[in-house]
């Protein structure tokens, strides 16, 4: 007789991506390139140890998280189980710091709309402050042109 792991079909299991800080906007990320578990950082038998090893992987900015409440345990007298699943990984929002030239490629878009709405509410105002005389305005004009010193 063997143990099982049994999980009910209707429905599968989700990873969930969990962050403590968020990211910086950089080309390429190399800080988790090494192994949770190497062969040449372990000095004794208790650094091989499960919970040793989930605890280094939940020190990380970055983990993910198996959700399924649906599941239940079947023992057996075996010292064996097997695991038989199926695991979606949904879409997921990563928080990210995003750098100058991001910030910048899309304020610029911003930044224009708003001059360009602005500048036609003051020239509607302008216009009308002028049409309908709200100000009392003069004009002057000095009665000679200036000369051209050199003509190309």
């Amino acid at each position: 007789m063997q143990a099982s792991l049994a999980l009910r079909p209707p429905s599968t299991p989700l990873t969930k991506l969990l962050q403590i800080n968020a990211l910086t906007a950089q080309s390429q990320r190399t800080s988790y390139n090494i192994p949770i578990l190497q062969a040449s950082n372990v000095s004794s038998i208790s650094d091989t140890h499960f919970g040793n090893i989930l605890s280094n992987y939940f020190h990380r900015n970055e983990t993910t998280e198996l959700v399924y409440p649906n599941s239940y345990w079947q023992h057996g007298r075996s010292s064996e189980f097997y695991v038989h699943c199926q695991i979606r990984i949904p879409k997921s929002q990563i928080r990210y710091v995003p750098g100058a030239g991001e910030v910048l490629k899309f304020s610029w878009i911003q930044y224009l709309s708003l001059l360009v709405i602005v500048y036609y509410l003051m020239d509607w105002v302008f216009y009308f402050v002028y049409a309908y005389q709200i100000l009392e305005t003069s004009t002057s004009v000095d009665g000679t042109r200036p000369e051209k010193l050199k003509a190309f």
